[in-house]
């Protein structure tokens, strides 16, 4: 198959850019490759397509690649991947979770649940924060009640010995 798309396709063609290429290859097979008689089966991969019920390529979701890291929530509510801090709702401070880095989102994940979603940052040292956990954090901390300060109850039950003044002015005389 390889040799056969080299030497019958690629072989003598010039290309502008991928989308020429792209368009170049889609003509070659409709019009060539695939209304060909296969050498081995005898019969056309257009007809052998129709009866073999495939699923068109253009139907199928792209696969979708993701680096996959764990990291645990800092006190502020975020996460640190790449020299970048992404937010997550302020309930999963302390935890562990598993950020996955995509090309086009980076999803936050605490066990099987999506906690966070993002736009991947443009550059490191970057903040992407989602306004919503933001907000709950400062709820959160706002909504505390303060603990009250320590009160302390001091008491001696000795007594201290007083010496008046005169008896200092005598021997300092």
């Amino acid at each position: 198959m390889v040799h056969y798309l080299k030497d019958n396709f690629l072989n003598g063609r010039v290309f502008t850019d991928l989308a020429d290429m792209n368009a170049q290859g889609r003509h070659w097979l409709d019009h060539v490759a695939n209304v060909r008689e296969h050498s081995t089966t005898g019969e056309r991969p257009v007809d052998l397509f129709r009866s073999e019920n495939l699923t068109e390529l253009a139907t199928t979701m792209p696969y979708q690649l993701s680096h996959r890291l764990a990291r645990k929530v800092d006190n502020e509510g975020f996460v640190r991947c790449q020299r970048i801090r992404y937010s997550v709702p302020p309930e999963h401070v302390g935890k562990t979770v598993l950020v996955e880095l995509g090309d086009q989102k980076v999803t936050v994940r605490s066990d099987d649940l999506i906690i966070a979603e993002h736009r991947p940052a443009k550059r490191p040292g970057s903040t992407v924060v989602n306004k919503q956990h933001v907000a709950d954090m400062w709820r959160i901390s706002l909504g505390r009640p303060s603990t009250p300060a320590p009160h302390w109850d001091v008491t001696f039950n000795q007594l201290v010995a007083t010496v008046p003044l005169s008896v200092y002015e005598e021997v300092a005389l």
